[in-house]
Parts: structure tokens; sequence; C-alpha cells
């Protein structure tokens, strides 16, 4: 194959890698749920963290895609309003970088627990979070407490 020939195809291979991004590897959020979930928020970011900027633009997992699952039933239940918190970029970057703090938050809820049943810190005040899109107030959790 001549050089030139050779060449065009590898730029053209390379300009398909940039724009092309693997779709396996971001996990999709059903419409419906990504709907109630901006209706939910009304847009604003439902962490305010302190660096926060105020648009929620993520849907972050409570109960990360790594511990969950991503397959049939895990993926189901994985994409519910519990256990789903729609962030901004940078609460939602913080929560990965402190894995140990957005748990005490419930920002982070451990593989096995129920996200129904642990309460988050809600835009600053300690919330539970049902399957319909109702933020509920609730009492401080214990484990946070200490």
């Amino acid at each position: 194959m001549p050089e030139r020939a050779r060449s065009t195809l590898h730029n053209q291979a390379a300009r398909q890698s940039r724009t092309k991004r693997p779709t396996a590897s971001r996990p999709t959020i059903p419409a419906t749920v990504r709907a109630a979930l901006a209706a939910r928020s009304d847009g604003i970011c439902e962490m305010a963290l302190p660096a926060c900027t105020g648009l929620a633009v993520d849907p972050a997992h409570r109960i990360r895609t790594g511990m969950g699952g991503r397959k049939r039933e895990a993926k189901i239940a994985h994409d519910v309003l519990s256990n789903l918190i729609h962030s901004c970029r940078s609460c939602h970057r913080w929560t990965h970088s402190e894995p140990t703090a957005s748990d005490g938050m419930g920002l982070i809820v451990r593989d096995g627990s129920d996200p129904l049943k642990r309460p988050v810190l809600y835009r600053g005040s300690w919330r539970l979070l049902d399957d319909c899109g109702s933020v509920t107030p609730t009492d401080k959790p214990e484990e946070a407490a200490a």
C-alpha cells in the first residue's frame, strides 16, 4: 500500500476514534426515570456541596454501578429514583473522590443496603428518597450522628 494511502487511512481511523465513544462504557438510565429525576430536582443540584455549581446535569447512582450490577434485574433495580441523585458535575466528581465522606452523607450507599431506607443529606437536610419522586424529611441517621 502506498505511504500516502496508509497515512490517509490512519488519519481517518484516528478521527473516528476521537469522535465515537463506546456506548457500552456509560450506563443509560431510561428516559422516564431521567424525566422523573429532572422533575424532582427542578434542574438544581440535589447534593449542594460547598463547591456546587447549582445546575443539575449528572444523574449520580447512590449504589455505584460497579457495586450493584448493570444487567437484567440488577439494572432495573439500579435505575430507580431512590438510588439516583441529580447533581452538578462538581458535586458528582466529589462523591467519587471522597467515598467515605459521601457514605456518611448517604450520597453513596453500600452494596446490599436499601436506598429506600437510607437517608441522604439532600441540599443540607436529611431526607428519604422514594421511587415515586418524593423527598421526605427524616431524622439524622445514627451512624451519621456519631
